[in-house]
């Protein structure tokens, strides 16, 4: 048995060993589905959740094959809810919520480099703006209100990486660490070019 867990160290380290020591700036863009829950109160009192797709623009520098720090931007589709009801007073109600997020991101990107393949983990910072607007409708009156909030925090992803020379694939799965109550996070696939 310890000779193949030595055995398998070694094979790891060979493999390791021969990934391509790459450096330098990049830059890619990803899409994907951010999935949004507030399981306490929601935007305007209300709890709910939903999903839709997002889209990031993010860049960075590869300081060697293990190691690099990236800065992205992020933006979300509105996250949706209806709900509907009546009054016996004003008849059937209706009320549409609709949220979407702007996120900023700071990362520490680890590479676990195999040849051509890399398994990666990430932390940082991110910082997001959050768009909401509510819908009442009525027998007698519509009315609309908007609001914006914002919220800031930790971040962690991961995934794997699959370099071709210049260009790379990535499979990503980033959750946000977001107000009590709110659960965020993101899965996607990405295409990055090194310069």
């Amino acid at each position: 048995m310890r000779r193949l867990v030595c055995l398998a160290a070694l094979g790891f380290r060979a493999a390791a060993g021969q990934a391509q020591e790459v450096h330098g700036p990049y830059a890619g863009v990803s899409l994907g589905s951010f999935s949004y829950q507030q399981n306490e109160k929601g935007p305007f009192g209300i709890p709910f959740s939903d999903s839709n797709s997002s889209y990031r623009l993010f860049g960075g520098y590869q300081l060697n094959s293990a190691y690099g720090i990236e800065v992205g931007w992020q933006k979300t589709g509105d996250f949706t809810q209806s709900f509907s009801g009546f009054d016996p007073t004003v008849g059937n109600q209706s009320i549409d919520l609709a949220t979407s997020y702007e996120i900023k991101t700071l990362r520490l990107v680890l590479l676990a480099p195999f040849s051509s393949i890399s398994m990666y983990g990430a932390v940082g910072y991110y910082d997001a703006d959050i768009e909401g607007t509510l819908l009442y409708r009525d027998q007698t009156q519509v009315v609309e209100s908007k609001g914006t909030d914002s919220d800031n925090g930790a971040t962690v992803a991961g995934g794997v990486q699959f370099d071709l020379k210049k260009v790379s694939i990535r499979g990503e799965y980033e959750w946000f660490k977001a107000r009590s109550g709110i659960d965020t996070n993101n899965i996607s696939v990405g295409v990055l070019f090194m310069f």
